[in-house]
Formats: structure tokens, C-alpha cells, sequence
């Protein structure tokens, strides 16, 4: 009788089992033939439609801005090429370095490259020259190509308008809207205004050199956000001016916000902050110099923007 009832249960769950699968895999390929019904599509980017035949498998994403977006709806899975990462920015930066192909950070890119890893969608922001000139050769390969402006990364809202394009190319519009929400709530947490509008001077070093950060930087936009007024608002710079003790001078911010791109911040304005003819700046002479974090200021930040909001209303508050 053991053995009748032992053998019983085993057909039982065998049958089981049988009658598990086919139903599985039909509720897979319902998925998937809803997905398939989305496409083809038509996605508008910074004002160019950007027909897309079937839900992208194959991804190419040639900056790291639109990496930090695409990564975290699709995983590297469905990645064949990204652009390199900052590894402070975390698992998105760990993912992007393990797709087939990582296109080097201020490196040429290369549309033969590009076209040679069989991508069915490419994205790309035109911010140097390298990028404009092989936009203008992809463009003519047919592959489904999405280009975001440099110049429109420059505030939260615009991180969201991007999101919800990047969310419709690649077919994960719950995914996007997921995101978007957790930006939103985050940033209502913050959005307190301080009052007075005081003067900030936000610095960055690259290539050896200390610059004043452009209009268009995401940092000024998080200053304007939460009350303060960008200095470089008021010189005239079509970009990032040099930080030169006389500009400051003149300056004469009120609050001093330095980028700590890889952790050098203190050791790159050193000299600067020191020297002699800047003691008496308002932000320097009453201690207000602060730094942030590239991972939670820049365009790659993603969902971390919310941090580097939070961080600079604190400094802009706090006397």
C-alpha cells in the first residue's frame, strides 16, 4: 500500500508538472506577442521621429547621460554597446562594463564599430565633435537612430523628459513611469526654496584644468532649482569659463560649490581657495565652500539627481 501511494503521488505531481508548463509557456508568449503588438512605433526625440520596426534587442547607447537611463530599464542583457561609466555611479557603471562592446569616455566613436556589433537601436547625445560627425554617418545606416541635444541636460525636469523618450524606444514605458515616480517623490521631499537668491559659484576640474561649470551644467540647474543664482549667469561665457582668482574676485559668490570628480575636489583648489587674493570673497571668508559628487550632480545621476538636490539645498541654506 506504501508503494501504490508513493507511486500515486509521484504521477500526481508529474501530471502536475505537465499541465504547468504548456501554461507557462503560453502566458510567455502572450507577453511576448503583447510586446511585439506595441511595435512598430514611432518615438519623438528633441522634436525628430524615430521610427522603431520591433522592441530593441540589441542596444547601442554611446553616452554615458543616456546610458544611466537605458541601463536601468533594460539591464546589460539587451545591451551590445555603452559608453564607460564613472564607477561611483555603482551597478549601472558595473553593467555597462560588462556589455560586449564599452565605448571609452571622450574616445572618437566610431560608426563602423558601432554598425559592426548589429545594433537595432542606437542612442547617442551630440556633445563633441566626435559624436556630431559620427551621428551624420549613422543616420544614413538605417539602424533607428535616436540623438538628444548636449544641451538639454540641464535640470531634473530634463533628465524625466529623457527618461519617458528612452522609456518608449526601448519598450519599457512601466519600467520608465516606475522611475519617473520615484524622481518625483524624492524631489517633492526637497523642493524647498531658500530665500534671497544667493550667488553660487559652481567649479569642476578636467584635463588638469579648474573651470568655472557652463550654464548648461546639470549643477547650476540644481542650484536654480532650489533658490540660488548661478555666477556664470551673469558672465557672459558660451561654456565653461576658466576659474582665475580675478573672475572669482569679481564674482564674489556668496557660496562656492566645487564637482569632486573622482575624489579630487580639495587637492584640484587648493591653490585656488589659498591664495591670497581671494580671503576676502564672501563665500571663502565666511566658510562657505562645499563639494558634491559627480555620481549625484551630473547627467549621469538618474534616480541619484535627487541626492545632489537634497545636497546642494542644504548648502545653500546652511550659514
Amino acid at each position: 500500500m506504501k508503494k501504490l501511494l508513493t507511486g500515486l503521488v509521484a504521477l500526481a505531481l508529474l501530471t502536475a508538472c505537465g499541465t504547468t508548463a504548456p501554461e507557462q509557456q503560453d502566458t510567455a508568449k502572450t507577453s511576448q506577442s503583447a510586446d511585439a503588438a506595441q511595435f512598430p512605433r514611432t518615438v519623438s526625440v528633441g522634436g525628430t521621429d524615430v521610427e522603431v520596426p520591433a522592441k530593441p534587442q540589441r542596444i547601442a547607447v554611446l553616452t554615458p547621460d543616456l546610458a544611466s537611463l537605458v541601463l536601468p530599464l533594460v539591464g546589460k542583457d539587451r545591451v551590445v554597446m555603452a559608453s564607460e561609466m564613472n564607477p561611483e555611479l555603482g551597478k549601472v557603471a558595473e553593467e555597462a562594463a560588462a556589455v560586449p562592446h564599452v565605448v571609452k569616455v571622450g574616445a572618437p566613436v566610431d560608426p563602423e564599430q558601432v554598425l559592426a556589433s548589429n545594433p537595432d537601436l542606437v542612442l547617442i547625445s551630440a556633445r563633441h565633435d566626435g559624436e556630431k560627425d559620427a551621428t551624420a554617418m549613422l543616420k544614413q545606416s538605417g539602424v533607428p537612430l535616436a540623438v538628444v541635444s548636449s544641451d538639454d541636460w540641464s535640470s531634473i525636469d530634463d533628465i524625466l523628459t529623457h527618461l519617458d523618450e528612452v522609456a518608449k524606444l526601448v519598450g519599457e514605458e512601466d519600467a520608465g513611469k516606475e522611475l519617473r515616480s520615484s524622481i518625483e517623490a524624492e524631489r517633492a521631499k526637497v523642493l524647498k526654496k531658500v530665500e534671497g537668491e544667493p550667488t553660487v559659484l559652481t567649479m569642476m576640474s578636467r584635463g588638469g584644468k579648474n573651470l568655472i561649470m557652463s550654464k548648461t551644467t546639470m549643477l547650476n540647474g540644481l542650484v536654480r532649482e532650489v533658490g540660488g543664482k548661478p555666477v556664470i549667469d551673469e558672465l557672459g561665457a558660451p561654456g565653461s569659463a576658466p576659474a582665475d582668482p580675478e573672475t572669482i574676485v569679481k564674482a564674489a559668490p556668496e557660496v562656492i560649490i566645487i564637482q569632486n570628480y573622482r575624489g579630487r575636489g580639495a587637492e584640484d583648489f587648493k591653490a585656488v581657495l589659498e591664495n591670497p587674493a581671494l580671503a576676502d570673497v564672501p563665500a571663502i571668508k565666511n566658510g562657505r565652500v562645499y563639494y558634491v559628487d559627480t555620481a549625484t550632480t551630473g547627467v549621469t545621476s538618474a534616480a541619484k539627481i535627487t541626492k545632489g538636490l537634497a545636497q546642494v539645498s542644504e548648502f545653500l541654506t546652511t550659514k
